[in-house]
Formats: structure tokens, C-alpha cells, sequence
């Protein structure tokens, strides 16, 4: 008997030892495994809240189960208050899900759906995806909802496709410009003799004389088929212009003074035209003349385009530029002088708006009066200021606004036409031009202002004169054929008379062989066709220099 118990007292404990490292085992196995998912579970979350796009996992009632940290901060509010909170409450601030809403789209098919918006709450561009989740068994239990900020991307996108479209426009514009502008430096030769010669003949003739007003309707023509072909020389994009500082605010009232628009009301009696110009605007730095011109164009166009009664409202402001305004434009961030036009008109359709600033398209297409030059002129004088334009237009009206770099600078004071008697002078010019009406005209104004004015036909001509006789000043012709150039007769007379003074008139604007020669020496350029004031200026001004 006492074998027997001790043999089972024996088995007993070898029982127990067995248990007892089997069951350890167990339990240490159970430990380490509720460790290692532990650790795993923490690594999980670090990893879910380091991602930057904002992830939410969703029940099929739309109730957040989870969020990450990115969610979080870009809801502002507190992990416990988004937990079991309903997504589109606390997301889009609304009672129901919206309609673009991709995860009530997952709920009725159980597939991913995506959707780009721009977000109003954080003013930011967004993919929002929702993926469905499912069990070992394919049974569907939620979804996870991941939001992306693309803003970056979107705003990169946007402004390259607006470069694109910009460099389209620019190259088609070019190449109009360069047709353009060979036209009008031959029209300008030929009515330099339409508007000179008569401003010379009516200086000769008492205002009674039954001559004079013939003359002066000679004249008046010739200056506004000049002034068409100036139109031109700006979309050539070439024009001469002289940048001073100037108010913007002082440039359109003068408009609003001036006899073209008093004209232009007369004739459209039934359209109100109202000014609200900003009391403490920026200057810009701009050619006048061109910012009037631009206003005067605008105006126009938006009078012409009321039919009935109406309204056109200019207005400027100073406004500084963000990187979402900007977003769909090739416009820099930054300070800009914005001028805008606003009528209540028609509209432009949709069709016509990307070709308004060809020349002549508002004339043949959109039957509108005017030369069809108008917006032409408009879009290369803001490219030539560095400015930049845009338009909007539905049927309720038409807006256009122009952007313009400021400047701190005090604008410069009103310039008054100098009197004849101001411009005489005195000593020896050569006209060099390789035509005889603008040697005539050149020497009979000259002559006129108390000048000795000798004359020759072309760049070797002036050369050869140089040679034996000393002049004060040289008028020098740009483009002559067939022969060399302005500069290259410049190059070789200083080679003869180091310090000679010269003054470039061209029918065409200013190249890079004018800005070559003024490296050289040469003083002033003057556009055909001038009048006696421009010549007798540049002349005086370079001679007294």
C-alpha cells in the first residue's frame, strides 16, 4: 500500500511539473503575444497619425470611429468630440450628407468613389476618397474616408495652364504686331506731307484767310489717320513711350474732361457714366498718353455696348494679391493699382471673349464702330507696362480690370505746349532721310524756327558732307534703302566728329538699333509724322544739351 501511494504521490508531482511548464509556456506565449500586439497597436497609430492627409474611419451610419491626428488639427477640435460624431456634421456644418458626398455613394455599392472640391471652411482644394472595409468573409462594415490637400498642385496647374494660354496669346499677337507695324511705318511717311505741310502753310495764313479752314481739315484729317496709325505702332508692341510717374486717378479725369468724351456722351445721352476713384490710390509709372488712350478705348467699348439705358461705372482701388486670388492668372503676388470698367450691357459671348484683343476682330466679327483696333491697343499698352488685364462678362454686363504695378514716387506736373517763339534757335542741320517729301518738310520747319538746314538722300551722302563741312546737329532718318541704316551713318560720322549731336526721326518706333545709337550719342527720337513742336523740342533740347 505505501508503494502504491508513493508511486502515485510520484506521478502526481510529474504530473504537476508538466503542467506547470506547459501552462507557463502557454501563459508566457500569451503574455509575449499581448506585447507584441501592444507594440504593434502603438506603431499602428503613430503610423496612422504621421500621415499628412486627413483619415477617418466610418460606420454605415456616417459616425467617425476613428480619426487621425491630421484629421484633428484640421478640425480644430478635440479627438473625444469627433469620436461617434456624425462626419458631414461636424465636417460640412449641414443635417445630411452633401450631395457630392462619396461615402454615401460606398454605402450603395460597396466601391471606392473619389471627388475633388475646394473646401470653403479652410479655402483649400481636396480629393476626398472613401474605401470600402471588409471582414476575412467579404462582409462590408464601414469605410475609410481620406482627404487630400491638393491646393499646391491645383493652384500650379491652374497657373500653367494660364501661361500656356498667355504664350499662345502673345506669339499670335506678335506676329500680328510685326505686319502691323511695318504697315504703319510706310503710312507714316506718306501723311507726315498731310499733316506737316499744312501745320507750316496755316502758320503762313491770317485765320480769315478763305484758305485756312480748308488747311485745317487737311490737317485735322491727317491727324487722325496719324493717330489710327500710332493705334497700329502699339500693336506692334514697338511704340516709343516715355514712362514718367503719374495718378491714375488724374488720368481718367482728365478723360472724363475731355472733348472725345463729351462727344461720346452726346451720342449716347441714355447711358450713365459714373466715376468712384480712390482717394489715397497709388501712383503708376506709364505713359499717359497710352493709359488714356486704354481708358478712352474701354469707356467706348462699354458705352457701345449698352443698346438701351444703362450704366458704366470706372473705378480704381489699391489691393494686395494673394495666392488664391491670383490662382487661375499668370498675376504675381503682391501690391497692385487695379482699374475697373463695369458696364451693363449685353456681354460678350463666350466664344468672342478670347479673341477681343486681336486687332480689327471687334470690327468684322462683332460688328462694332471704331477702327477694330481698340482692344488691340488696349491689351499691348498693358503688356508694354507691365500690367496686366482681365475680363468677365455675362448676360448682365461686361467687366474689365486692369492691374497695374504701384509706385511710391510723386507723380510728375502737367506739361503746357510750348510757345513758337520758345522753340527758334540757332546753326547748321543736316537732314539726312532717303525721302524727298521728309527733307522738305524737315527743312521748311526747321528754316521756319530760324535753323540753316541743309539737306542729303541718304546714310553714304551724310558721310561724305561730314567730311568737309561741320554741322550743329544731324536729323537722321532710321530705315533708309537702299543703303546703310541710321546707325551704321551715326557709327561713321562720329568716327569724324567724335562729339556730333543727332536727333533719330522714324516712322516706326524705337528698335534696338535707336537704343544702339543713343548709346552712341544720339539724343532724342522723334516719331513720324511730327509736328513743329516735337522737332522744334528735340532739336532745341539736344542743341542747348
Amino acid at each position: 500500500i505505501l508503494k502504491a501511494i508513493v508511486f502515485t504521490s510520484f506521478l502526481l508531482l510529474i504530473s504537476f511539473f508538466i503542467l506547470y511548464f506547459t501552462f507557463g509556456e502557454i501563459i508566457a506565449k500569451l503574455v509575449s503575444a499581448e506585447k507584441f500586439a501592444s507594440k504593434a497597436k502603438a506603431e499602428w497609430e503613430r503610423t496612422f497619425d504621421a500621415v499628412p492627409d486627413m483619415i477617418s474611419i466610418l460606420d454605415d451610419q456616417h459616425r467617425i470611429v476613428r480619426a487621425n491626428k491630421a484629421m484633428v488639427d484640421s478640425l480644430g477640435i478635440s479627438f473625444q468630440d469627433i469620436i461617434h460624431s456624425k462626419y458631414y456634421k461636424i465636417v460640412h456644418g449641414s443635417d445630411e450628407p452633401p450631395s457630392f458626398c462619396p461615402h454615401v455613394k460606398l454605402l450603395q455599392d460597396h466601391q471606392s468613389h473619389t471627388v475633388e472640391r475646394f473646401d470653403e471652411r479652410t479655402r483649400r482644394y481636396l480629393t476626398v476618397t472613401a474605401f470600402p472595409l471588409e471582414d476575412s468573409e467579404g462582409n462590408f462594415f464601414g469605410a475609410v474616408n481620406v482627404a487630400r490637400d491638393i491646393t499646391e498642385q491645383k493652384i500650379a496647374e491652374q497657373q500653367r495652364i494660364a501661361t500656356e494660354d498667355k504664350l499662345q496669346k502673345a506669339e499670335k499677337m506678335e506676329a500680328i504686331g510685326l505686319l502691323a507695324g511695318g504697315v504703319a511705318h510706310d503710312l507714316n511717311n506718306i501723311l507726315s506731307g498731310v499733316v506737316s505741310y499744312p501745320e507750316v502753310l496755316l502758320m503762313q495764313l491770317s485765320s480769315d484767310d478763305k484758305l485756312y479752314e480748308p488747311i485745317k481739315a487737311i490737317q485735322e484729317s491727317g491727324e487722325r489717320a496719324a493717330a489710327v496709325v500710332a493705334d497700329l505702332l502699339t500693336v506692334a508692341r514697338g511704340v516709343a513711350t516715355v514712362k514718367e510717374i503719374h495718378s491714375p486717378n488724374i488720368i481718367i479725369e482728365e478723360y472724363l474732361r475731355s472733348t472725345e468724351f463729351k462727344n461720346l456722351q452726346s451720342l449716347h445721352p441714355e447711358v450713365t457714366i459714373e466715376s468712384q476713384l480712390a482717394d489715397d490710390l497709388w501712383n503708376i509709372n506709364c505713359s499717359a498718353v497710352h493709359i488714356q488712350k486704354v481708358v478712352m478705348n474701354l469707356i467706348t467699348n462699354a458705352v457701345e455696348a449698352i443698346d438701351n439705358n444703362g450704366s458704366v461705372l470706372v473705378s480704381t482701388r489699391n489691393q494686395e494679391l494673394s495666392p488664391f486670388t491670383i490662382a487661375a492668372s499668370s498675376l504675381d503676388v503682391g501690391e497692385y493699382v487695379i482699374m475697373t470698367i463695369k458696364d451693363t450691357g449685353a456681354g460678350i459671348a463666350k466664344h468672342d471673349l478670347e479673341h477681343i484683343f486681336e486687332p480689327f476682330y471687334t470690327k468684322k466679327i462683332m460688328d462694332r464702330s471704331g477702327t477694330g483696333l481698340g482692344l488691340a491697343v488696349v491689351w499691348n499698352t498693358m503688356k508694354d507696362h507691365d500690367a496686366f488685364i482681365q475680363v468677365t462678362s455675362d448676360d448682365s454686363g461686361s467687366t474689365f480690370t486692369l492691374y497695374f504695378p504701384p509706385c511710391r514716387d510723386e507723380a510728375v506736373g502737367q506739361k503746357s505746349s510750348a510757345d513758337i517763339s520758345e522753340l527758334k534757335g540757332s546753326g547748321t542741320i543736316l537732314v539726312v532721310d532717303d525721302e524727298q517729301q521728309q527733307r522738305d518738310i524737315a527743312s521748311k520747319m526747321l528754316t521756319l524756327l530760324g535753323y540753316s538746314v541743309e539737306t542729303v538722300a541718304s546714310g553714304e551722302e551724310a558721310i561724305a558732307y561730314c567730311k568737309k563741312s561741320s554741322v550743329d546737329l544731324v536729323l537722321l532718318d532710321m530705315l533708309m534703302e537702299p543703303g546703310i541704316n541710321g546707325l551704321e551713318t551715326y557709327q561713321q560720322i562720329i568716327n569724324i566728329t567724335p562729339s556730333q549731336k543727332a536727333v533719330i526721326a522714324s516712322g516706326f518706333s524705337e528698335s534696338s538699333s535707336v537704343f544702339a545709337a543713343k548709346a552712341l550719342g544720339v539724343g532724342s527720337f522723334i516719331k513720324k509724322p511730327y509736328g513743329l513742336e516735337q522737332i522744334g523740342n528735340a532739336v532745341k533740347k539736344e542743341l542747348n544739351g
